[in-house]
């Protein structure tokens, strides 16, 4: 006798709410993400520029002055930059969120920071921390979601400019190359960065100390890239707002290329040295996130310095030759 007894089939139910909320969790960073990226990079400027003007002033004094004066003005008059810079940040689209929170979760999950720690001082830890590391799983992770890493070149741009700005201001002042100037520029706004970034708890001093040491750290090697990218015949961001010249390759694919690789190669040992740092302020083990930082600005300085590589040649007029003499 047949059995018929009866199970039940899929659930065909259709839920239009849910099915747009997954929707637009898949649909990554929207334009609204990448101009809040902007407004959230450019309100961070005044809050950089307050701590490197506090950097002297607290390795001497101990104490904060222009960055918490900066605060009690802005109270007063409702320009709250700072303050407006975190809550742009924390209102992203649901599908900006979702994609964070999956790079968020390969990273977490793929040993990078254990990885981290052994490379800067936990050596008896380094050949399983090797093993164990998966950064395959956070490399899928980013590139599945590509709009992360334009994120962090629109929210970067602000400060990149700030930089520039006072790369050529010292060029001008100075005479200083043009690479050596966009060097210390690019040191002197990473060094503010660092200042305001650095948790209010952590002694004045010390962080003033740290933040100097990154913003030399970055000045040093974003020169020295400056330097060899022109020797190169490439591009160079900061040379380049510096007041320097485009470099002498004309052929596009490879300049766009050589850029790309020679931002990457500052970018990563850059960003590892400033997240370094920041952990050595704050008491944070010393190896956190110092590799997802190095492998993001990479990824995010390739962008830019391909970018840097579609800056326009000067034509170059070619003379006709001297008529022969005539005897």
């Amino acid at each position: 006798m047949a059995d018929l007894t009866w199970t039940p089939g899929p659930d065909l139910t259709w839920d239009p709410q849910a099915a747009a909320a997954e929707k637009t969790a898949q649909s990554g960073f929207t334009a609204g993400d990448y101009l809040k990226g902007l407004k959230k990079g450019l309100l961070e400027v005044p809050g950089s520029l307050t701590g490197l003007a506090d950097i002297p002033i607290a390795a001497v004094t101990g104490q904060k002055i222009v960055g918490p004066a900066a605060e009690a003005l802005g109270k007063g008059t409702g320009l709250e930059f700072s303050k407006w810079a975190k809550e742009t940040g924390e209102t992203l689209s649901p599908g900006a969120q979702a994609a964070q929170a999956k790079i968020n979760e390969a990273w977490q999950s793929s040993g990078a920071d254990r990885l981290g720690n052994a490379l800067l001082g936990n050596f008896d830890d380094l050949p399983e921390a090797w093993r164990n590391a998966d950064l395959k799983g956070a490399g899928k992770a980013i590139l599945e979601n590509p709009g992360a890493s334009l994120m962090q070149v629109v929210e970067s741009a602000p400060g990149m400019i700030a930089g520039g700005a006072i790369g050529k201001g010292v060029a001008i002042a100075s005479k200083a190359a043009p690479w050596l100037a966009g060097g210390i520029g690019e040191g002197a706004i990473t060094a503010g960065q660092q200042m305001d970034q650095t948790a209010d708890t952590v002694d004045p001093r010390r962080a003033a100390l740290t933040s100097l040491a990154a913003g030399v750290g970055t000045g040093l090697i974003g020169a020295g890239g400056g330097r060899l990218a022109g020797k190169l015949g490439f591009d160079d961001l900061q040379t380049a707002m510096a007041g320097g010249a485009a470099g002498s390759r004309t052929k596009l694919l490879p300049r766009i290329a050589g850029g790309a690789a020679m931002e990457a190669a500052q970018e990563l040992p850059q960003s590892m040295q400033e997240t370094a740092w920041q952990n050595f302020a704050e008491g944070n083990p010393l190896g956190a996130g110092v590799i997802r930082s190095g492998v993001e600005g990479a990824m995010a300085g390739a962008v830019m310095g391909g970018g840097a590589g579609l800056r326009p040649r000067a034509r170059q007029t070619e003379l006709a030759p001297p008529p022969a003499d005539t005897p």
